[in-house]
C-alpha cells in the first residue's frame, strides 16, 4: 500500500449505497451479527447509521446526483461573477427606474415627489410601557 500524502483522506472500502445496505440489514437483524458478517465493527456500523439516518440506498444515488449538480451550478455561478464582461459581476448597479406609476415604488424613483403624511406620535409598542388600570381587588 502507497504511503499516505500530507492531508489525503483514507478511501472507504463501501460506496455510499452498500454502507446503506448494510444498515438496512442491520435493522432486520442483529448489529454484531451484520458486523461481523461484513468484517466492519459495530462502532462502524452505528457510525454510519448516524450519518445516513432512515435513508435507504436510491436515495442515496439521488442525493449524490443533486450534490454533483449543485456543485457544478456553484462553480458557474461564480464563474460568471468573475467575468467582467456580465452585467451582474463586480459592483452592483443602481437598478433602473420603474417605467410605469403604477408601479409601487414609483414614489422612490420619482426625484420630486411629495412626502407622505405623518401618522402622528406613535403608540408605545412594549407591554410594559402600556399601562392598565388596576381592578379592585
Amino acid at each position: 500500500m502507497a504511503p499516505l500524502t500530507a492531508g489525503a483522506m483514507r478511501q472507504s472500502r463501501f460506496s455510499d449505497e452498500q454502507m446503506v445496505a448494510i444498515l438496512r440489514e442491520a435493522d432486520r437483524e442483529s448489529v454484531p451479527m451484520v458486523a461481523k458478517r461484513h468484517k466492519v465493527s459495530e462502532q462502524t456500523i452505528y457510525l454510519w447509521r448516524k450519518r445516513f439516518g432512515t435513508i435507504e440506498a436510491r436515495d442515496v444515488r439521488r442525493l449524490k446526483a443533486l450534490e454533483t449538480e449543485n456543485a457544478r451550478l456553484k462553480k458557474l455561478v461564480a464563474e460568471r461573477d468573475l467575468d467582467p464582461e456580465h452585467p451582474r459581476s463586480g459592483k452592483s448597479q443602481t437598478p433602473p427606474p420603474c417605467p410605469s406609476e403604477s408601479c409601487p415604488l414609483a414614489l422612490a424613483h420619482m426625484p420630486n415627489a411629495p412626502m407622505l403624511a405623518s401618522t402622528g406620535p406613535r403608540s408605545p409598542t412594549r407591554p410594559s410601557a402600556v399601562k392598565k388600570p388596576r381592578s379592585p381587588a
